[in-house]
């Protein structure tokens, strides 16, 4: 059984896992060209890989399934304000 802290002594000892643009697992013969270089704390990627593969402002594109969904709680939030504040200006209810 793998602990975090056991985990994370793997990677440091193995170094980056950056494999690059020109790796393809369907024509390479031999090992895999990792980079191997130390690693940055919380990453299993080196420095320079860190600022190419974390990029900022990345996954907000990959989560447009989540921005639906609160787009269609807000509608329908914004719906019932409207339903009882109609409610409220014809007398039927009072908050």
């Amino acid at each position: 059984m793998y602990t975090e802290a056991s985990d994370r002594a793997f990677i440091v000892a193995c170094g980056c896992t950056y494999l690059g643009p020109e790796y393809d697992a369907r024509k390479w013969l031999g090992p895999s060209p990792y980079c191997a270089g130390p690693v940055v704390e919380g990453y299993s990627y080196c420095a320079e890989h860190v600022e190419q593969m974390y990029q900022k402002g990345t996954a907000l594109r990959k989560r447009k399934k989540d921005i639906k969904r609160a787009e269609a709680a807000w509608t329908l939030e914004s719906l019932f304000h409207e339903v009882v504040a109609e409610l409220e200006s014809e007398g039927e209810i009072e908050l």
